[in-house]
């Protein structure tokens, strides 16, 4: 029987086209779940274009996915990326966030490889920069290689539980000029670091080769916020 209710999701939601990526860049997270606080956040931060917003999974799982879109209110020529952290059903979260208007998705690397390769498949698809968090990961490598599907950006990412342990984020950073090596000129995905990220660890980052300073509470919890973030951005 011929499906009444199916439809042209193009017809509703125009595919975009992938916003083109010129690093280096500061990503702000905007993970506290409280609008009120990022509103705050939002308004005192810099106009750059070097600036990337995102919507945390936190904030993303409180208010939903249309989060995004007041995000874009106060930054509208910027990249704004829903971190979902996907582990399942990859190609459903891709399209939700896309509708949202997400310019960027993130999927996590311990997801199956099916729902890793289906995510960026649809990221592509739809013209949304696909994005692999590879917090937790015991070997990177393996796991990137693994892949049919190739992510615009890969995360070194350690978690805000395990800050304050004694894991040391610039063991794996060594791996940022292999995995570069690994990915064709056609192809040359960026990396990003994430986790306690300041101006001091993020220059090391950048030395090291990464293209992406994720940082969150040195400038979402700054007193000033403006101040921190023009401190960030300073060390691109």
């Amino acid at each position: 029987m011929e499906n009444n209710h199916a439809y042209n999701r193009a017809n509703f939601f125009p595919f975009m086209e992938k916003k083109q990526l010129n690093p280096p860049y500061v990503q702000v997270a905007l993970d506290v779940p409280d609008w009120e606080v990022q509103k705050k956040v939002l308004s005192a931060l810099p106009k750059s274009d070097k600036l990337i917003l995102e919507a945390g999974t936190p904030l993303i799982k409180r208010y939903g996915i249309e989060i995004v879109s007041k995000i874009k209110e106060f930054f509208p020529n910027n990249i704004v990326l829903a971190d979902l952290k996907t582990l399942d059903v990859g190609a459903i979260e891709v399209n939700f966030t896309h509708d949202a208007g997400a310019h960027a998705a993130v999927v996590s690397g311990l997801a199956n490889k099916l729902s890793i390769d289906k995510f960026l498949a649809e990221c592509d698809k739809l013209g949304v920069i696909g994005v692999m968090d590879m917090m937790e990961l015991s070997d990177p490598m393996d796991k990137i290689k693994s892949l049919e599907q190739k992510p615009d950006i890969l995360i070194f990412h350690r978690g805000i539980d395990t800050e304050s342990g004694e894991t040391n984020p610039k063991k794996k950073w060594k791996l940022i000029p292999q995995i570069k090596d690994y990915f064709s000129p056609e192809h040359n995905a960026l990396l990003s670091v994430a986790g306690g990220v300041n101006p001091k660890s993020g220059k090391e980052a950048l030395e090291m080769g990464a293209d992406i300073l994720i940082v969150g509470r040195f400038i979402t919890g700054a007193e000033n916020v403006e101040k921190a973030a023009n401190e960030m951005l300073n060390i691109l």
